[in-house]
């Protein structure tokens, strides 16, 4: 008997498909795992956008008597905002449904095209998500005219 084959009886065959099988299926999890947490991470950023765009929706609804600007290109245009954020996802701009009402005062918005919608399949959630949706705000109230003082 040669020396290889010697070797090759030594071998635990079982032992080492068992463990190559067991790397596979490892390595195929960790994957997984590393998509879905790049997934939330996308969600995460998507949910600060928006809230970053209803912020300055904000602003500006309380520098204009509380109404809410009629489109988000107002808030670019005087400078609540440098530019409408974009979805991480999307690679787009996607806040497509903003709304603002004048009663009750509110304003509304979304991610739409069902870009995070993994994250949301079977859970019976709708896939338009992420969403905000924010109330009336008090205008800013103006100082008082100095009081004259009497001589």
């Amino acid at each position: 008997m040669s020396d290889d084959e010697n070797v090759a009886e030594q071998l635990n065959w079982p032992l080492l498909i068992g463990t190559i099988l067991i790397v596979a299926v490892g390595g195929m999890l960790g994957i997984r795992s590393w998509l879905q947490s790049r997934e939330v991470e996308n969600l995460r950023i998507c949910r600060a956008n928006l809230r970053s765009v209803v912020t300055a929706a904000q602003m500006y609804a309380k520098d204009h008597r509380g109404l809410y600007p009629k489109s988000l290109d107002e808030l670019t245009k005087i400078g609540y905002l440098q530019s409408i954020p974009t979805c991480p996802v999307a690679k787009e701009m996607t806040f497509t449904d903003y709304q603002a009402r004048l009663k009750p005062n509110r304003v509304e918005l979304s991610c739409c095209g069902g870009h995070h919608y993994k994250l949301f399949e079977g859970s019976g959630v709708s896939t338009r998500f992420p969403h905000l949706e924010e109330g009336p705000v008090k205008p800013k109230k103006l100082a008082p005219p100095p009081k004259k003082k009497k001589k």
